[in-house]
């Protein structure tokens, strides 16, 4: 109340009472504060009659409306008739300022749409958003409905959006579901009150010979499936790898000053490994025995440890007590790998054009790109499974599968064209 907030503060004096209605401190704030607030607004009304503004109507409706509104609260409260016995209600006053505003906005839409009718749009918008604001106040003022409807036909750009364009019997392609999408798109979503879109086939039904704009959208160049094979062959080595164990007989220690196996005058002692061993150039395979020291040369050329006959001779007696010794080969892991790679691309640029329906002046003009691409990987490999990637066996799992059909091809490689269009269009009619 002190700060001049009339209204809040005889509300927040009402809440009080209707919880304790004998509030000594709210009933006080009410009788002094609901004659500065009645004098507040009716001062504020006074001076907006007197004023020159074509609609000062409105602003003095919701001055009456704000007093309407304490009498209702404070009529609902029964502690608050105590402190106000006859609050006043204005209903009557505000019906008043509520019908001469309606009639100001009327007329106002009337003389905005003579002038829409002659084809002036801006004037047609003025003249819908006057009558929309008229049955605000007072609904169905007048036949105000009706001049609604009328106004908002004469302020509405009629866009008819052609077909594309495009049919392939070749490859049996028809662009039917990407037009379709495209018409659902502007016939549903609410680009701008103004602006309607009718395909050719509706402007044909409902009459419309001249459009105000024309979308036309025509593919310059598309290309469905193209496909490219490649090849590549990969040499793969992979180093410290275990290339094979096996298992040999270690001489003990009988006594101080004897020898453990191996002397330094000679490797007579070495160990024995069998080996399944293939000549180069032979497909014949034998069993062998070679020294320890030979064996990593033997391994690399693909030799194997142990019989051919898989009965294994690898236990090699020194004639003195001994414990078993599992020992490891390291080496190079080495294979070749042959990765196919088949790539089908799809692409297009599709022309976007907006036109004047009068003159057949272009508005607007895009190029709009679409690209997908398609593709599969397989493979084999020769040599050593060891040398390959945690990818390259992927790969080899692989099969060589064909790709979609041309009419799949063509909806992929279409859908970030559709995402471009629709975005132009919004931008271009969303402040039309």
């Amino acid at each position: 109340m002190q700060r001049g907030n009339y209204d809040e503060a005889i509300l927040k004096a009402v809440n009080r009472l209707r919880s304790n209605t004998n509030h000594k401190k709210s009933l006080d704030i009410l009788r002094q504060t609901y004659p500065l607030a009645q004098q507040w607004h009716l001062s504020r009304i006074r001076n907006m009659e007197a004023s020159y503004d074509r609609f000062k109507w409105e602003p003095i409706a919701r001055e009456y409306a704000a007093l309407i509104n304490l009498y209702d609260e404070i009529s609902r409260c029964p502690g608050c008739l105590s402190a106000i016995p006859n609050p006043e209600s204005y209903s009557i006053e505000n019906e008043r300022a509520r019908l001469n505003a309606a009639s100001d906005r009327f007329d106002a839409g009337l003389a905005a749409f003579e002038k829409g009718k002659n084809g002036d749009r801006n004037e047609a918008r003025d003249a819908f958003t006057h009558f929309t604001q008229a049955n605000n106040w007072i609904r169905n003022y007048k036949d105000v409905e009706q001049k609604i409807k009328d106004a908002e036909y004469y302020a509405t750009v009629r866009v008819v959006v052609e077909p594309i364009p495009m049919h392939s019997q070749t490859l049996k392609i028809s662009n039917e579901f990407f037009d379709n999408k495209i018409n659902e798109f502007l016939l549903q979503a609410p680009v701008n009150r103004f602006v309607k879109f009718y395909t050719t086939k509706e402007a044909k039904r409902l009459g419309i010979d001249k459009p105000d704009q024309i979308i036309q959208l025509a593919f310059d160049d598309f290309v469905v499936g193209q496909t490219y094979m490649h090849e590549k062959e990969m040499a793969l080595v992979k180093d410290s790898i275990v290339l094979a164990t096996y298992e040999v007989d270690v001489p003990q220690n009988t006594g101080s000053g004897q020898s453990s196996g191996n002397n330094s005058g000679g490797n007579t002692n070495e160990n024995k490994i069998t080996i399944c061993h293939t000549a180069p150039g032979s497909s014949q395979s034998q069993t062998i025995v070679v020294a320890e020291s030979a064996l990593k040369a033997h391994l690399d050329h693909n030799d194997k440890i142990g019989s051919c006959d898989a009965s294994s001779t690898n236990k090699p007696s020194t004639g003195t007590s001994s414990k078993k010794e599992i020992r490891k080969v390291y080496g190079q892991a080495k294979a070749t790998m042959h990765i196919f790679t088949r790539t089908v691309e799809s692409k297009g640029l599709l022309d976007l054009r907006i036109l004047d329906g009068y003159t057949r002046r272009v508005l607007s003009q895009e190029k709009l790109p679409g690209v997908f691409v398609w593709q599969s990987q397989w493979g084999y490999y020769n040599g050593d499974q060891r040398a390959l990637e945690r990818n390259h066996h992927q790969i080899i799992k692989n099969k060589d599968v064909p790709p979609p059909p041309p009419q799949d091809l063509f909806m992929q490689f279409t859908q970030p064209i559709y995402q471009q269009l629709t975005a132009k269009i919004s931008q271009f009619y969303r402040n039309y």
